[in-house]
């Protein structure tokens, strides 16, 4: 998006050779004006500027800033203010003054992009709810008529896959206020947690032939206080990447050490790893990093850029090494009781 929609053309303007003390209220109360001399703009006068300079006349106190093209994008334009450490800049098209652009413009805009979004998903994940709880109702009847142990086996599969999902959709449906909040109110045996993962990810797991390694064998409890959800969401989206982007016949390893007072989950890939060039914007929502699985598997780009969000709102350590063609490593680092 270019900066164009967002050019005012309408702005308070006081002339170079006024003194000070004639136009300081009218700076203050404006957040600074557009500098004329002859009738021409040759800057933008800011409340910063009287303050950091004592002068006289406005001329002597303009502080020099860039201008802006009217063709820029909108990062583009909010990097150039930020270096500036100025909010409101001119801006030209053709070496032709057209108006201001004032950051808080377009802050105002992004926040209100942001709640409009944030309604339309909070409408599409309510509208899920419905089909997925109908979806087990019907798995539920189907289980009682099934006789064939195989059968039966696959309907549990399904019937976790759709618990998981209603969870995750009540999970989003809670209010922003009690989904920003800490709430270290349950204890969260990590080890069930992984367990139950790994018995999600086993259909996905003997279609690309992959082997799962878990090394120690898991066999006693980890128990940490949070939120049960969020670690499983956290750990069901590392190990759907590490199956997404791990070739037929890889290996995907799950490691965990215990110490006095921390444990660590890594998770382990043989996958097509992460190039160094995808890595600054690999935690970006929507990020550009996102490529598809090694059978086409589509991603959305938000995946790791919510578990990051859950390990900082959790105060869950987080950290990954990747080398492209040899695969990744996540970790995860909990406290314990």
């Amino acid at each position: 998006m270019k900066i164009r929609q967002f050019i005012k053309h309408e702005f308070v303007t006081v002339d170079a050779y006024h003194g000070v003390s004639q136009i300081r209220k009218k700076i203050a109360t404006n957040r600074g004006a557009v500098v004329l001399m002859e009738n021409s703009p040759i800057g933008y006068l800011s409340p910063k500027d009287l303050v950091s300079y004592s002068c006289n006349l406005v001329i002597d106190c303009m502080s020099e800033k860039p201008k802006l093209s009217a063709d820029l994008k909108i990062q583009e334009a909010l990097k150039i203010m930020e270096d500036a450490s100025s909010d409101i800049l001119l801006v030209y098209e053709e070496a032709n003054f057209i108006g201001i652009l004032d950051k808080g413009d377009i802050t105002n805009h992004l926040v209100n992009m942001l709640e409009v979004n944030h309604i339309n998903l909070q409408g599409v994940v309510h509208d899920l709810k419905n089909p997925i709880s109908n979806m087990m109702g019907i798995l539920h009847i189907l289980e009682q008529s099934l006789e064939n142990p195989d059968d039966t086996e696959l309907l549990i599969f399904a019937k976790k896959a759709c618990k998981t999902a209603n969870d995750l959709i009540t999970e989003l449906l809670k209010p922003e206020t009690h989904q920003m909040q800490v709430t270290l109110q349950e204890a969260v045996d990590l080890n069930q947690l992984i367990i139950k993962c790994i018995n999600d990810i086993q259909l996905n797991i003997e279609k690309k032939q992959i082997r799962l390694k878990v090394s120690p064998p898991i066999n006693q409890r980890a128990i940490t206080m949070g939120n049960s959800v969020a670690v499983r969401r956290v750990i069901d989206n590392l190990l759907s990447n590490a199956i997404k982007f791990t070739p037929d016949r890889g290996q995907i390893e799950i490691i965990t050490d215990i110490s006095q007072d921390h444990y660590t989950i890594s998770i382990a890939d043989s996958g097509i790893g992460i190039p160094e060039h995808m890595k600054p914007f690999l935690f970006d929502k929507f990020t550009a990093a996102k490529r598809t699985g090694t059978q086409g598997e589509p991603t959305t780009g938000l995946g790791l850029h919510t578990t990051k969000m859950i390990c900082e709102q959790y105060q869950i350590g987080f950290d990954y090494e990747s080398t492209e063609g040899k695969g990744s490593v996540f970790y995860l680092k909990f406290s314990i009781k």
